[in-house]
């Protein structure tokens, strides 16, 4: 995923989001990279826009959906920790479930996501 003159990229192999300066084409720079936990399997990326955000998750046996802040300054991406099921439970918000807010509809796979402006 692009962002001016950042790329970032998903590495299911080392659990990191890289981010890479390619302000010179031909010279792309590593620039840091957010570290995720083994059980985090890195799916996609979204970006908000308007915002700092990006949205990112994760499939296989524990799908969740996390958020990420990027500063284009620096190129430094950093969790969001405010997004959170209940303060008690793990960084993001968990799609393995038997319940959703509009009913009963057993786990799901986190394939995607919009941010809208409400």
């Amino acid at each position: 995923m692009a962002r001016g003159n950042w790329w970032i990229m998903p590495v299911e192999s080392t659990f990191e989001f890289v981010v890479f300066d390619i302000s010179a084409p031909t010279h792309p720079r590593r620039a840091g990279a957010l570290v995720a936990d083994s059980s985090f399997t890195l799916h996609w990326i979204s970006r908000d826009p308007s915002r700092d955000r990006l949205g990112m998750a994760a499939g296989g046996p524990a799908p969740v959906v996390r958020l990420a802040r990027f500063d284009t300054t620096a190129g430094a991406l950093r969790w969001d920790e405010r997004l959170r099921e209940r303060p008690d439970r793990p960084l993001g918000v968990s799609c393995d479930r038997k319940r959703w807010p509009g009913g009963a509809a057993g786990g799901a796979e986190p394939h995607g996501a919009i941010f809208s402006r409400r």
